[in-house]
């Protein structure tokens, strides 16, 4: 599968010419355990399900590195601020004739709320966050979690829009804070999926975002 990855930590300068992915790969699976493991025995899911916390934030599937909780979680909830926000500008540029917008943007209001009142210190403090979406782990307001689940459907089936689709789109996002760990998930990633190898064992890896 394929995901989008954003690296938000400060750039390693290094040549991409002839960069070691394979080795870089490694490091990846040295630093989560999964040294020796097969492509098969460390698939991308178990990764992410094992060393990721969820942040469901409107149609996105956000994924933040549980290890990065402790220091780095204000950077998770401005990247989420920020991604609720922009979810609200794509409703005010997108109004289809008869579509009614009034209880979707309810939905959004409630979400950004909530995500407005987050500490770092709340994620900071998670108890075995990994694979569990934060609206869970932080006790989240049963009528919040039912506004973003009701969010995510209107936005991703097309309701919204005049397009509606059989299944439902969500938007996977990889966060990884640190230069460093960004390009070792990268070149994890095509280490574990073959076919598509070459999209992500690429030329200016090291200087992606």
């Amino acid at each position: 599968m394929l995901a989008a990855f954003l690296a938000l930590g400060v750039y390693l300068h290094v040549p991409a010419a002839g960069f070691p992915f394979e080795k870089t790969a490694e490091a990846f699976l040295s630093s989560h355990g999964l040294a020796g493991k097969s492509a098969s025995e460390a698939d991308f899911e178990s990764v992410l399900g094992k060393h990721f916390l969820i942040a469901n934030v409107g149609v996105f599937d956000v994924r933040f590195p549980v290890a990065d909780l402790e220091k780095r979680a204000g950077e998770l909830t401005k990247c989420a601020k920020a991604l609720i926000d922009s979810q609200e500008h794509l409703l005010d540029w997108l109004k289809p004739a008869g579509v009614d917008q009034k209880a979707a943007r309810e939905d959004l209001k409630a979400v950004q709320k909530w995500i407005a009142g987050l500490r770092e210190a709340q994620l900071a403090k998670l108890k075995e966050p990994a694979g569990k979406d934060w609206m869970e782990s932080l006790q989240c307001p049963d009528a919040t979690k039912a506004a973003q689940k009701r969010l995510a459907l209107a936005l991703g089936d097309g309701t919204l829009f005049s397009a509606k689709r059989d299944v439902p789109e969500v938007v996977r996002l990889v966060l990884t804070p640190g230069r460093k760990e960004f390009v070792e998930l990268v070149c994890y990633a095509g280490w574990q999926n073959e076919a598509d190898r070459g999209l992500y064992w690429a030329d200016g890896v090291t200087t992606w975002t």
